[in-house]
């Protein structure tokens, strides 16, 4: 007797659309409707419609999540953690609880500035060298024309100062 022909109900359908939705692999897919990898491989004809649409609709989640998480990396968190004492026998003797401090990232911090505010916080990438065109600004000029357009003023030592240790 020959195998039944593998037929994908609206279920497992409606199922690949969520789980595409999420990001998810098409391995990870397959196990989510129950239905063996390679199966879903063999079969993914009858799916490709809901991953597509799944896939489309689900970019502006994933990129929304990555922006929270990326914020949240910037500018610092607090996490718990929990710490399990066991005896020999393996059960819990003493459950600790520990609140720990992620400090904010700056390369993060910079990172995100640059992208949710690209004309208040630019890249500076002209730095002059020896020979380079006398068009071009010198470092004092550039690091002025940053202080200008920084909200939060700082004070920028002339490289002529005499005053330096």
């Amino acid at each position: 007797m020959a195998r039944p022909k593998f037929e994908a109900t609206t279920a497992q359908i409606e199922g690949a659309y969520e789980a595409a939705k999420k990001g998810l692999t098409d391995e990870e897919i397959a196990r989510a409707i129950k239905v063996r990898p390679g199966t879903f491989k063999k079969h993914k004809d009858q799916f490709i419609d809901a991953l597509k649409r799944g896939r489309e609709e689900g970019i502006p989640i994933i990129v929304d999540d990555l922006q929270s998480a990326l914020l949240k990396k910037a500018c610092g968190f607090e996490y718990t953690e929990v710490h399990e004492k066991k005896d020999g026998k393996g059960n819990v003797v003493e459950k600790r609880r520990i609140t720990k401090f992620y400090p904010p990232d700056t390369l993060s911090l910079i990172f995100t500035l640059c992208n949710l505010e690209p004309m208040r916080y630019r890249s500076v990438n002209r730095v002059p060298t020896a020979g380079s065109n006398e068009n071009e600004p010198t470092v004092e000029e550039l690091f002025s024309e940053m202080a200008e357009t920084t909200p939060t003023p700082y004070a920028i030592p002339s490289s002529h100062d005499t005053n330096q240790v």
